[in-house]
């Protein structure tokens, strides 16, 4: 079959199966500490958290199978026998999905109120006495925060 032994083929496919694996199970490590945070922290666990991380699955799996034509050539062309383009872009994810389970869920609040801080913030963008009071109290706040 395309001058390709059945032996490589089938690392290849293994290799393939491996990658896809290793990606799954870091979502799924990464869904468990979400919730395992959630439920320390008291917060409610709800559907839109596992809807978001469904999200994430399809996009990865989108983005492996976008370098898998590339790897595809570089085999039938004899010029590696694993899919190494796949497998680097997987490397990437298990490290970003690393991160993100040990990433505190403080550090995630703070970015949040920032964020919200911000909006208020460009909402009101006419308005100086109510931008003063909206950083006013988030500084109240985080100093509050901070001498917990």
């Amino acid at each position: 079959m395309l001058g390709i032994e059945e032996t490589v083929l089938y690392r290849a496919l293994l290799a393939l199966a491996l990658i896809y694996g290793s990606v799954i199970i870091a979502v799924a490590t990464d869904l468990w500490a979400g919730l395992k945070k959630a439920k320390r922290r008291g917060e409610m666990r709800t559907s839109y958290g596992l809807r978001k991380t469904t999200d994430k699955l399809s996009r990865y799996g989108n983005l492996l199978l976008s370098f898998m034509p590339l790897d595809i050539i570089l085999f039938v062309c004899n010029l590696t026998k694993l899919p190494f383009a796949t497998a680097i872009i997987a490397g990437y994810i298990v490290f970003i999905e690393i991160k993100s389970v040990f990433e505190k869920a403080e550090d995630k609040k703070k970015i949040e109120a920032a964020i919200l801080m911000t909006g208020k913030v460009l909402k009101n963008k006419g308005d100086i006495e109510e931008i003063s009071n909206i950083v006013t109290e988030y500084i109240r706040q985080k100093t509050e925060a901070n001498d917990k």
